[in-house]
């Protein structure tokens, strides 16, 4: 295994060099199968991220931590994070803590996170963060791309946080830019953008088919085989109507919907409460786990402290 700092990035797709207002990190990691086993083969990087811990757990499958020591994202600050997993591997990334984005000053630059994950044949990736907090006057850009190959399976969620409720402050300013695409050998399956501003005259955050004013909303994506979602002219209910079941949903707030395209599986939240959401994503993933691999899932152990 290759775990070491670089002078140089290889991100050549990703965040831009350094400049003097610029606090640039990069973080490079490979999982791959070892006698049925997934572990870490590989991890580069430069600037302040770090792999915290890796864990190998009993049902095969790689837990990696990613640690960002700073603990927050302040104006100029460019995160890239790539992941990719090898043939017939089962790679779980998550983070210790809950991600922050600061309050930015006016006339400074942008926030920028971007996360390109790539998974090979046969193998599964779950992208399995907690929260991000955006506190208010963020001016954040945060996207994520992901690359599957033929047979890969991947699950990922993104739980964002308008502003800090817990101490009273409310995102009344400031913007958030949200990007994220999923594509299968070159080929694009799905795309999504939001750019939320922070103003009582912005639709997206009022509306209800956009925030309905709530500041918790959380997106989870699965790419799954078509034998798993199929919906069986005998079956008494589809996967929508079992996994609606299974969280709840009751047609008033917290907000809950479930929709399948074209193979793939968009489960969202809007609400006033992160540890809801998690939770229903769990529980998700939970059975998605259970029905694609016949595996009980091992929930990463840093979520138990």
């Amino acid at each position: 295994m290759t775990y070491r700092n670089h002078p140089s990035s290889r991100f050549s797709d990703g965040v831009s060099a350094s400049t003097q207002e610029n606090w640039i990190a990069n973080l490079d990691i490979e999982l791959g199968n070892k006698r049925g086993v997934t572990r870490m083969t590989h991890s580069l990087h430069r600037g302040p991220l770090r792999v915290q811990k890796v864990f190998q757990e009993t049902d095969g499958s790689c837990h990696v931590y990613l640690l960002h020591p700073p603990g927050g994202v302040v104006a100029g600050d460019q995160l890239g994070i790539r992941i990719s997993t090898g043939p017939q591997s089962h790679g779980v990334i998550t983070t210790p803590a809950a991600g922050k984005f600061y309050r930015v000053l006016s006339g400074k630059s942008p926030q920028i996170q971007k996360n390109f994950l790539k998974v090979a044949e046969d193998s599964l990736l779950e992208w399995l963060p907690q929260e991000t907090i955006f506190f208010r006057g963020v001016n954040a850009v945060v996207e994520t791309h992901v690359e599957v190959e033929a047979n890969a399976q991947y699950i990922g969620w993104e739980i964002n946080c308008l502003g800090r409720r817990a101490s009273g402050e409310v995102f009344d300013e400031g913007c958030l830019v949200q990007e994220m695409t999923l594509s299968s050998e070159g080929k694009l399956l799905h795309r999504e953008r939001n750019k939320i501003q922070a103003s009582q005259d912005d639709p997206l955050r009022q509306r209800r088919w956009g925030l309905a004013s709530q500041d918790v909303f959380g997106t989870l994506i699965a790419l799954l085989p078509f034998e798993t979602i199929r919906v069986d002219r005998y079956a008494e209910q589809s996967l929508e109507d079992r996994l609606m079941l299974l969280l709840g949903r009751n047609g008033a707030a917290p907000y809950w919907g479930v929709t399948i395209k074209t193979g793939i599986l968009l489960v969202r939240y809007l609400g006033g409460s992160s540890q809801e959401c998690r939770e229903g994503y769990m529980s998700v993933r939970n059975y998605l786990l259970k029905t694609l691999r016949q595996i009980d899932a091992v929930s990463p152990r840093i979520w138990l402290t």
